[in-house]
């Protein structure tokens, strides 16, 4: 749905922003409009990296990507927040990212969004958070999972519940954030693992209980 009042968004209104994208991140990015509700354009991000998780990591040790990664840095040009207002601003749309991913050579990242602006106020803390658990990520650099996705909850946040599922987007989680728990996929299993970031371990995702 759209507002009476402005046009629906093309692809074609995005590629300034999409450019900017992938000229920060060394990428192919798709963008896809998620919902445009007339006031709001949401948007899923897809980032296709010609690098490994270590080289992305190495990028983000660099003061460009931190200074583009970090939350408030409005007077900054290339802060991935004032690029959201930027192209906000110019389509008259509070501009938000619904879903990232991230399609590396050696794995794939995916991060959704669990209140409005979480991605890009979070971006620069969960790259802080791989690069110091990278090791138990990928045990003792021994296996890499082919897909990360976070942020992983425990079902009682929302219902009565022990087991593990992936945040829904349409559910409300206060106080969530994006630093308990991470879903970890590695080959050779057919289940999900989940990475205890508190706690640096890696649990199956059917044998964690709450009370644990």
């Amino acid at each position: 749905m759209h507002s009476l009042h402005r046009n629906p968004i093309q692809i074609s209104d995005l590629n300034g922003f999409k450019r900017k994208l992938e000229r920060d991140f060394f990428a192919d990015v798709n963008l896809v409009p998620f919902a445009d509700q007339g006031t709001s354009l949401d948007l899923s991000i897809e980032m296709h990296c010609n690098y490994r998780l270590a080289e992305l990591l190495s990028f983000f040790n660099q003061q460009y990507w931190q200074e583009h990664l970090k939350f408030g840095e409005l007077s900054d040009d290339f802060s991935l927040e004032s690029s959201l207002l930027h192209i906000g601003t110019q389509l008259e749309r509070e501009i938000d990212i619904e879903e990232l991913t991230l399609f590396l050579k050696d794995t794939s990242i995916t991060i959704h969004r669990i209140h409005r602006q979480s991605i890009s106020r979070n971006l620069y803390g969960i790259f802080a958070a791989l690069m110091k658990h990278q090791v138990f990520l990928t045990q003792g650099y021994s296996q890499m999972p082919y897909e990360i996705y976070l942020p992983v909850f425990e079902e009682a946040k929302f219902q009565n519940g022990t087991e593990f599922e992936p945040f829904q987007n349409q559910k409300s989680c206060e106080g969530c954030d994006y630093f308990g728990y991470w879903g970890l996929y590695f080959e050779g299993q057919d289940e999900a693992m989940i990475y205890d970031l508190n706690h640096k371990r890696i649990i199956p995702g059917n044998q964690f209980m709450l009370n644990e």
